[in-house]
């Protein structure tokens, strides 16, 4: 008799609690991703091309550059852009009879990626041309090259759209080189100084990394 009753304690308390250790939910579809009507990721959708001018800001080639951008849109979120650049600085530095020149080009393949409305990341790659040119104060010693680099560049930034409109700005970036060529250089003295001073000019200027920053551009897109 008690053996009986334990059975059917036990399948009484079995019963119970397959039937409450079930999931107690309700199984819905997923809801449809929403856009907000004239955002700018709304007026994105559908649209294919895009044409843009940079119009200043720190470039991948050391320089303050503007540059012309097109671009095809593989989605509303998705862009491949090609950009072309130039830009250069010269000048004084502390010496009245000293003299610099820095001037460099960069075409870049970039793949931009929209999170949310306005806010991407961009990620490509970028091939600078750099012309260097310095002469020295008193002495009339000059030095310089041409020289080339390919790097990896990784920049933020929002863009806004409306109906064809745009507005940009790459806020910040880097751009680090993996590789990097001298094409010629001039250096009319012999001393090692400098000599040191030239390598130390095509280190910075051909092999560090670069920071991108402030590169506003405007365009159309259709």
């Amino acid at each position: 008799m008690k053996l009986y009753a334990v059975v059917v304690a036990l399948t009484v308390f079995m019963s119970w609690f397959t039937v409450h250790a079930q999931d107690s939910v309700t199984v819905v579809e997923k809801p449809v991703e929403m856009v907000y009507k004239n955002s700018s990721e709304h007026n994105r959708m559908d649209k294919k091309w895009t044409a843009q001018w940079q119009l200043f800001g720190a470039g991948p080639n050391g320089t303050s550059e503007s540059a012309i951008i097109g671009g095809y849109h593989l989605d509303r979120n998705s862009v491949v852009q090609l950009e072309v650049g130039s830009g250069g600085i010269s000048g004084n530095s502390i010496f009245i009879d000293d003299k610099y020149e820095l001037s460099g080009s960069t075409v870049g393949l970039h793949y931009k990626k929209f999170f949310g409305n306005s806010f991407y990341a961009k990620i490509g790659l970028d091939y600078r041309s750099v012309t260097y040119k310095y002469k020295y104060p008193f002495t009339g010693n000059q030095e310089g090259f041409t020289g080339e680099s390919l790097g990896a560049g990784l920049v933020i930034g929002n863009q806004w759209q409306w109906e064809n409109f745009t507005l940009g700005c790459d806020w910040i970036g880097l751009s680090l080189p993996f590789a990097s060529t001298v094409k010629s250089e001039t250096l009319t003295s012999s001393d090692s100084f400098y000599r040191d001073e030239l390598n130390s000019a095509q280190q910075r200027y051909l092999r560090n990394g670069f920071a991108q920053a402030l590169r506003f551009y405007v365009g159309y897109t259709f």
